[in-house]
């Protein structure tokens, strides 16, 4: 190592030659000796006084320094510390540092001393000093440059042993060995410490070579282990300790092998259980990964499940062939072939699918029959996307709703099961969730609106009523209903006076009429008509601040018309109630008036008796008994029903209606 440059003291210049002094003796008189007597003794006092205060300089010069430097010493001690800290990695500059502040103190020590004695000794003193402190800073910076040497060494030893547990590099061992010898030959230690170092990172590279092939492969680290790989590397009972550790990780990874062979038959078999389960219910299949669970089994020994596999495969396409038909089309190709004597292989199985999944078509189509064609059907037979707020939306599900129940024969749904009860949700959230999904309903016509309602709210036939209201009916129905909620007698009128017995007896009128002409409705729907008519009368004599008492057979007749569907068009009554050949009430479809219901049932009474189906006795002789939406049977007075030339009910079926 390069010294470090010392100290040198500096001396200051001596004084030059002095003048040139003249005896007195050559001034040639005895006046010039006596002068020269009196010289003498002026200059020896003169003297003495000059070396007195000399030495007061020098004294006080010197304490001077040596109380500076004493002040000095003591922060440089704080000093070595602060710079110490401050240094860069491995002691760089520190050295420097030090010297440059002892350049700058030396400077102020040396400041006003002026005798040359004292600037001798406080210069050999400083040196002294000042050179000890740059060898210390020099030892403390050689440390912190070996230390550094050494600290890199073991983080690179920890960064490639961590390289060695994962990678699968064949050479990485030999690269690692080698770096490491390449690297304790420039360590700057003594040969026993670097000795250690190297033997230490030949170790921990062998042992995380090890590890990372015992956990990828613990059976090829068994070999090398066999072949002595590592003898030279590690201890015998490190070798001992590693070959164990090993074996461990042997029979785990065997154990490993053997649950997973297991868990992965599990999972095929699983697989052929869920393959016959989509089988059975008409769905069709993954056939290729289930050939790979069949080839799995077959190979482990299960011939019998990877037979039931293969079964299921061959069944798979008459799945994808009996996509998009009905049960019905199902179960009359069943028919043809369970009738069939002589059926080749391949008509067996697909008399084997049929009878395995017809059963599921069926009752998937009797639980969600549009949703049947969603998941089943294929083409144009696959329900578009239904958005009640748009139009079109509601124009294309409508359309395929009537195609597809026209090429079934049977009436599908109208909205699929999952949507059938997002809508119910929604009806579910009070009064406002009822009107909010009621308004959506209006989109759609009078058939389906009604069929939706039924699907919404299957158990609510009040649902059902109020879907085929118009929305300023309903807003009338479900303001009333409120009116009630608060005050129960509402609609009692005050029957001490006239004008409230008169209400009182258009409201019996009104309740038995309904009663009469909707005999034959369900019980619940006859209720929902009822409650429906009265709500609208309390919400529409509250609207218009009117009391029960007030009620005009004009209210009743509104009240009965609307409460059934109907309306007022143009001056005419269209549905509600009409009567036919004097009191006799009864149900006027919703799209008919009173005398287009009379011309409807005359024309189809010719034309039935055209075709020999007429009535046995003239219809005014009788009254209409609605039986359904715009079908009637017919019933005299005296409760017997008429029949036709045959001996059956002769019923009139005028179609559409409510």
């Amino acid at each position: 190592m390069a010294a470090e440059q010392g100290y040198s003291a500096q001396i200051m210049p001596s004084a030059g030659p002095g003048p040139v002094l003249t005896s007195p003796a050559a001034m040639g008189s005895g006046v010039g000796a006596a002068l020269e007597g009196a010289g003498d003794a002026v200059h020896a006092s003169q003297l003495r006084a000059y070396q007195v205060q000399r030495e007061q300089d020098r004294q006080s010069q010197a304490a001077d320094f040596y109380h500076k430097l004493a002040q000095t010493q003591q922060a440089n001690d704080a000093l070595v510390q602060q710079l110490r800290s401050g240094a860069e990695p491995g002691g760089a500059g520190h050295v420097q540092n030090v010297a440059a502040a002892l350049e700058k103190q030396g400077q102020d020590l040396f400041g006003g001393i002026t005798e040359q004695s004292v600037m001798q000794a406080a210069r050999q003193q400083w040196e002294s000093y000042a050179t000890g402190m740059v060898r210390g800073a020099q030892d403390w910076a050689e440390g912190q440059r070996i230390g550094k040497t050494v600290s890199d060494s073991l983080n690179t030893v920890n960064v490639t042993v961590n390289r060695l547990m994962h990678t699968d590099d064949p050479q990485a061992l030999a690269q690692t060995l080698a770096l490491f010898e390449n690297q304790a030959a420039h360590m700057p230690v003594p040969p026993d410490v670097r000795d250690k170092f190297l033997r230490n990172a030949r170790e921990q590279a062998a042992l995380a070579d090890l590890a990372g092939k015992s956990a990828r492969d613990p059976q090829a680290a068994s070999a090398l282990l066999d072949q002595g790989l590592y003898d030279s590397l590690l201890s015998p009972e490190q070798r001992d300790q590693a070959a164990r550790e090993n074996a461990v990780a042997v029979s785990r990874a065997d154990a490993l092998v053997r649950q997973q062979q297991a868990a992965g038959l599990a999972q095929a078999r699983e697989m052929v259980a869920t393959a016959k389960a989509q089988i059975a219910n008409g769905d069709t299949i993954d056939a290729a990964t289930l050939a790979q669970a069949r080839d799995a089994l077959r190979a482990s020994g299960d011939t019998s499940t990877a037979e039931s596999a293969n079964g299921l495969i061959a069944q798979d396409q008459f799945a994808k062939q009996y996509l998009g038909q009905t049960p019905l089309q199902m179960n009359n190709r069943l028919a043809v072939l369970q009738a069939k004597d002589n059926r080749t292989k391949s008509e067996n199985l697909e008399l084997n699918y049929l009878q395995s999944a017809a059963p599921g078509r069926a009752s998937a189509f009797r639980e969600d029959s549009a949703g049947y064609f969603a998941r089943y059907g294929t083409g144009n037979l696959v329900p578009p996307p239904l958005n009640l707020a748009d139009p079109q939306s509601v124009q294309a599900r409508v359309a395929w709703n009537r195609r597809v129940s026209g090429a079934a024969g049977q009436q599908i749904n109208v909205l699929t099961k999952d949507e059938a009860w997002s809508l119910q949700q929604a009806a579910q959230q009070g009064a406002a969730g009822r009107q909010s999904v009621l308004a959506s309903l209006d989109a759609i016509p009078d058939q389906e609106r009604y069929q939706a309602a039924m699907q919404i709210m299957p158990g609510d036939a009040g649902f059902r009523h109020e879907s085929q209201l118009s929305p300023e009916v309903r807003r009338y129905v479900f303001e009333g209903r409120e009116v009630l909620k608060a005050n129960v007698a509402f609609l009692k009128p005050d029957t001490k006076t006239m004008t409230g017995v008169q209400a009182s007896r258009l409201l019996g009128v009104l309740g038995a009429e309904l009663q009469k002409s909707l005999g034959q409705m369900d019980p619940a729907d006859l209720e929902a008509v009822k409650r429906s008519a009265g709500e609208w009368l309390a919400g529409n004599l509250s609207g218009h601040s009117r009391a029960a008492d007030s009620l005009t057979p004009w209210d009743i007749r509104q009240a009965a018309t609307y409460a059934l569907g109907g309306k007022f068009m143009d001056g005419r009554q269209y549905g509600g109630l009409g009567r036919w050949h004097g009191d006799n009430v009864f149900v006027v479809p919703e799209s008919m008036s009173e005398m287009d219901f009379v011309t409807a049932v005359y024309r189809d009474r010719w034309a039935k008796f055209h075709a020999g189906h007429g009535p046995t006795m003239a219809l005014e002789n009788a009254h209409p008994v609605w039986i359904g939406p715009a079908k009637y049977r017919w019933e005299t007075a005296a409760g017997r029903t008429v029949r036709d030339v045959h001996g059956h009910d002769f019923i009139t079926d005028l179609g559409g209606g409510q």
